[in-house]
């Protein structure tokens, strides 16, 4: 008789989606309203800003939040894969953002919703009350028609909410109050602004702080930006993630998660001599990110099938093919009635098929019942056909494979289709606690088949008699 055990059903982490967010447009009251003008927040996803509950020491993988007196009191808007780092507002020379100039990447976040865990260690550690950010950015893009032609020469203003600390407004750390320009200095604004559609580009910018807003002024050229025209002013670079704003940490009013946080923006055209054509106020409402979560069981399905009688089946990891003698089915490997002549190897097989989504694959082992003499014994007890030694004593260990051709050689044993067999055959494991493995792979498996081959061989004097044993398989999905 054959038997089977099978492992399998844990659980693959969880995924995490965000959602980016619709803005809205309110109508304007100025110089000549637009036709149509509304922003778009590409990355509609609040960044996170709290300070540390404790310090985390040099090369500590784990740390907590306060649970008040931040822009972020919970980890919930905080999510696997998130980009962290640690920074000292105290500390002036310290504005330019992470500590040690590193990220880390979030792994987990525990069930009080304060604890942390990150994929590697803090390089120098951090203190308690450091401030701690997984910084949100991305473009913004400004639809709108004007009322009038604008020509080359004309100028595309902006005007953002920022923090009303002119020593913070670009110090790269998220802040409650608005925008932070990161690294964005005016020279960087012909390449990282686009206007589409048309060939106009942008020539020359300024970038000016004051009274919590932070203003943008674009010069276009090449050609006229037309009324009634749709157009779109993209602004952050394509490529470039270090050249776009970083995305507003929940307001003081942002008790309630999922509750959005608005920001105006003002946005006007201006002609060559600075006078306002058009102009609206318009919004953005950036908002917590989603967590979108799943278990996936892992999963293993393991079936044992027969082989017929009279095939050629490949053995010895591939280097040696033998002939069955006779048929096998999914729990039975009969050898029938066998000559005891001495000279003679009888060979039958049995194939192995594994599916698997274990991401480091899974291992096939067996062993036998009997002892360290025999594996198949004699329906009296009284005697037994011994685990085979191949030739020259190369296998008197289980798992060890050797060339096994001499007929002078007697036994019962094993090979396989895959390369562990290397060339060989070996001697049944006879203890559950080391079987030999036959099959070990390193990914996920769809129908991969194994063969495995047993050869008996036994002298002429062998008692009469019925001989049995039981093979147990085992298949291992890997994590």
């Amino acid at each position: 008789m054959q038997a089977k055990k099978i492992a399998l059903i844990l659980a693959l982490p969880i995924s995490t989606f965000t959602c980016l967010l619709l803005t809205l447009s309110l109508p304007a009251y100025a110089a000549g309203p637009f036709t149509e003008s509304y922003v778009t927040l590409r990355n509609g996803r609040l960044s996170f800003r709290s300070t540390l509950n404790g310090a985390i020491s040099a090369g500590g993988a784990t740390g907590k939040i306060n649970s008040s007196g931040n822009p972020d009191n919970d980890t919930l808007n905080l999510f696997n894969n998130d980009q962290v780092c640690f920074n000292n507002p105290a500390d002036p020379t310290d504005y330019d953002g992470c500590t040690d100039r590193t990220a880390y990447t979030v792994s987990g976040r525990e069930a009080d919703n304060l604890s942390f865990s990150l994929s590697s260690g803090v390089t120098s550690g951090a203190a308690s009350g450091m401030t701690m950010v997984a910084s949100q950015s991305g473009k913004l893009v400004f639809t709108f028609k004007s009322t009038v032609d604008l020509p080359a020469g004309s100028k595309i203003k902006f005007v953002l909410p920022t923090v009303s600390d002119s020593n913070k407004y670009k110090d790269g750390i998220p802040d409650q109050a608005g925008f932070d320009i990161g690294d964005i200095v005016a020279g960087d604004l012909p390449t990282i602004s686009s206007f589409s559609p048309g060939s106009t580009t942008i020539t020359s910018g300024t970038i000016t702080y004051s009274s919590a807003t932070v203003t943008f002024v674009l010069t276009t050229a090449t050609a006229q930006l037309n009324s009634g025209t749709e157009y779109t002013l993209t602004f952050g670079h394509s490529s470039d993630t270090t050249k776009r704003l970083i995305n507003p940490a929940p307001a003081t009013t942002h008790t309630t998660r999922g509750l959005a946080d608005q920001y105006g923006i003002a946005f006007q055209t201006l002609d060559s001599s600075d006078v306002v054509q058009n102009e609206s106020l318009i919004k953005v409402a950036p908002n917590d990110g989603v967590l979108v979560s799943v278990n996936v069981p892992l999963f293993i399905t393991y079936q044992i099938t027969g082989v017929s009688s009279g095939q050629t089946v490949s053995c010895a990891g591939g280097t040696n093919n033998i002939t069955t003698v006779n048929t096998t089915t999914a729990t039975t490997a009969p050898y029938g009635t066998a000559t005891a002549n001495g000279t003679t190897f009888y060979d039958i097989a049995q194939t192995h098929t594994v599916t698997t989504n274990a991401a480091s694959g899974y291992t096939l082992s067996v062993y036998s019942s009997g002892g360290s003499s025999g594996p198949l014994t004699h329906t009296d007890g009284s005697t037994y056909i011994p685990h085979t030694s191949c030739d020259s004593n190369g296998c008197t260990t289980a798992g060890t494979f050797a060339a096994w051709t001499s007929t002078s050689n007697y036994g019962f044993g094993f090979s396989c289709s895959t390369s562990t067999c290397n060339s060989g055959w070996t001697r049944f494991s006879y203890s559950a606690d080391s079987p030999v493995t036959f099959r070990t792979t390193a990914a996920p498996a769809t129908s991969e088949t194994t063969t495995t081959c047993y050869r008996l061989n036994f002298s002429g004097t062998q008692k009469a008699g019925y001989y049995t044993s039981t093979l147990t398989y085992v298949a291992v999905p890997k994590f």
